[in-house]
């Protein structure tokens, strides 16, 4: 009998890394890499489903998310520096 428990466990690991990564790059303020991170963070829970349709469709849809989402994080990101707003003009605010 295979232990099943042991890809689970890796899964459950890895989004727990990825969510970690997540936290780490938007306190940086970095908004591109933390899209990267979310695509990674929803793919592992995706894997953590164990159903290789749903891991497939996911894909497909996260991938679209990606290609119109990476112009608009980067544009926005550029308008806030521009502008002195977001995360890192408020922390130098206070």
């Amino acid at each position: 009998m295979l232990n099943e428990a042991a890809p689970v466990a890796t899964s459950a690991h890895r989004t727990r890394e990825a969510s970690d990564k997540m936290d780490e790059l938007a306190a940086e303020d970095d908004a591109s890499a933390v899209w990267g991170a979310n695509l990674t963070f929803h793919r592992c829970l995706n894997a953590l489903s164990g159903n290789p349709l749903l891991e497939d469709a996911s894909e497909r849809i996260w991938d679209r998310f990606a290609i119109a989402a990476a112009e608009h994080v980067d544009q926005a990101a550029t308008m806030c520096a521009r502008e002195g707003t977001g995360p890192k003009a408020d922390n130098r605010a206070g």
